[in-house]
């Protein structure tokens, strides 16, 4: 397999309409890359809280917590599994996958757990973990993540999608048998840089 690290331009891929004056970000040194989203997510306003999968009575569900070891709410409390809660960059909302309606789809929610509700039916299924995290662009326009779209000799194929934060719009970034990883949004929410490994990498 051949690893290699490959920028995809959102602003084309997704047809985005200019957005005026670049964001201004501030200044990095060559070769540095920004950090991955951690499957468990702290709200941008509230550090010392955070979300979470968690198993009970032999179903996974969303709950809060904070640093010191406390469980501060569960969130979800519904037939089938809700997992990969990850903040909206405000905290104002959730974006989660389940399987409540008997498969992986991407969910929404306030970020208190009110308005659940199924954000698209237009993907193949709702995939994370660590080397996989789903992920909001910085301007909260855009929500990043893996869908499983076939498989060969038992291996996942696996492509990157960016979906619309109101659902509008569903794009297979890669379309091409591989298998992704580590996905990063640059500071600019027009650019994602991920790790892409795969036999036939044209």
């Amino acid at each position: 397999f051949l690893l290699m690290m490959t920028a995809l331009t959102l602003l084309s891929a997704c047809a985005l309409p200019p957005s005026g004056a670049p964001a201004e970000s501030s200044p990095q040194s060559e070769g540095t890359q920004m950090p991955i989203r951690s499957p468990i997510e702290r709200p941008p306003e509230a550090p010392a809280a955070f979300a979470f999968s968690m198993e009970l009575n032999g179903q996974a569900d969303i709950f809060t917590g904070d640093t010191d070891g406390n469980l501060t709410a569960q969130l979800t409390n519904d037939p089938g599994d809700d997992t990969c809660p990850v903040y909206s960059p405000d905290g104002s909302s959730l974006a989660f996958c389940s399987n409540r309606n008997g498969k992986d789809q991407l969910f929404i929610m306030d970020s208190n757990g009110s308005d659940q509700k199924l954000l698209t039916d237009q993907l193949p299924g709702c995939l994370c973990n660590p080397d996989r995290p789903m992920a909001w662009s910085p301007d909260g326009k855009w929500i990043s993540l893996a869908g499983q779209t076939g498989q060969i000799d038992q291996a996942q194929i696996v492509d990157l999608f960016v979906v619309r934060s109101d659902g509008s719009k569903v794009t297979n970034l890669t379309n091409s048998p591989g298998y992704y990883a580590g996905f990063t949004w640059d500071p600019d929410s027009k650019s994602i840089l991920f790790m892409n490994a795969r036999e036939n990498p044209n």
